[in-house]
């Protein structure tokens, strides 16, 4: 077999040069090919590394954006906190702003949340524990409460008949459905410690 071809000015060409650059070369792409592959796993790896500690460190165990373990809700609470121990209570006014932040618009969000049913019950826990007011000012509530006030003043004592009517309004049918709202776990923190702390004794008195 010829070892070499006549190229066209002539010239021999080895053949085993030829093949021996031709598998460099094949070679080479392969290498190419590797390292590029390489970068495009590394790539990806980083970015699932990415999203792991975004999941780890700002989604918190309930995968929420707004997490307790997020910084925003924590500094959101740290606010919230802050103005109940100015304030004496939760009830953030709609457009209040603490420190520059809308502290008035997250409480609302954290009330729309817990009554659609998208809030943690960690989160609960957390507002909760420092008397999260979980519906705006309620005038027939405070309306009620006012008079177990007044009855309270009167007689002594927050045992009221079931069919009392205070100011031609059945008060003792109120009572009764406050009590009746906290066996079922439905009354909110801060109307349980208002009214506890007037003295009502959630089961009917002798």
């Amino acid at each position: 077999m010829p070892r070499g071809v006549v190229c066209s000015g002539g010239h021999e060409r080895d053949n085993d040069a030829v093949t021996t650059r031709s598998v460099r070369g094949s070679q080479n792409v392969l290498d190419d090919g590797h390292r590029s592959r390489g970068r495009t796993l590394a790539h990806h790896d980083r970015e699932r590394d990415d999203d792991d500690d975004d999941d780890n460190g700002r989604s918190g165990s309930d995968g929420a954006a707004d997490s307790p373990y997020s910084a925003t809700w924590r500094e959101m609470l740290a606010l919230l906190v802050h103005y109940t121990a100015r304030e004496g209570h939760c009830r953030v006014p709609f457009l209040h702003k603490e420190e520059s932040l809308n502290l008035g618009t997250w409480v609302g969000t954290q009330r729309t949340a817990n009554k659609n049913g998208f809030l943690s019950q960690e989160k609960i826990q957390r507002l909760e524990s420092i008397a999260m007011v979980w519906t705006a000012i309620d005038p027939r509530w405070e309306e009620m409460f006012a008079l177990l006030v007044q009855y309270k003043a009167r007689e002594g004592h927050c045992n009221v008949p079931a069919l009392h009517q205070e100011e031609i309004i059945t008060l003792g049918t109120w009572v009764g459905t406050q009590r009746e709202a906290k066996r079922q776990g439905k009354i909110s923190y801060m109307r349980r410690r208002r009214l506890e702390g007037l003295g009502l004794q959630w089961t009917m008195q002798p």
